[in-house]
């Protein structure tokens, strides 16, 4: 805090993003993005981490306990049927994740794009 306001060199990558603009002299977060682009992230790493990488690395796990390293990392244990379709229940989080990287993407260019505003002047 640079005194009673936000410093705005500080605050400058949260501010990108989370996607906040000064509407006032308090600055207050638009929801639109905010929302967007965090739940877009984190669900889409949640959905690729429950439905694809923690499955696959406990069958990994599994055969490399009973058959040895050498088993869990070939071709043999990687073309099982479960593994394809453990690889493809990973497309719904991506998908959701890309959501939010291309929500990122959009309002970075709408920043770039728009032309910039006088800022109104702070109430002493």
């Amino acid at each position: 805090m640079c005194g009673r306001r936000p410093c705005c060199k500080r605050n400058l990558g949260l501010r990108l993003a989370v996607g906040w603009k000064s509407t006032s002299a308090i600055n207050k977060p638009d929801l639109v993005w905010s929302d967007l682009l965090l739940k877009s992230f984190n669900i889409g790493l949640a959905l690729m981490g429950v439905m694809t990488l923690l499955p696959i690395g406990t069958l990994k796990l599994l055969a490399a306990s009973d058959h040895g390293y050498w088993y869990a990392r070939s071709a043999e244990f990687m073309q099982q049927p479960v593994i394809d379709f453990l690889v493809w229940m990973r497309v719904p989080g991506d998908i959701i994740f890309s959501v939010g990287a291309l929500a990122l993407a959009w309002f970075v260019l709408g920043l770039w794009i728009t032309p910039r505003r006088e800022a109104a002047p702070f109430p002493q």
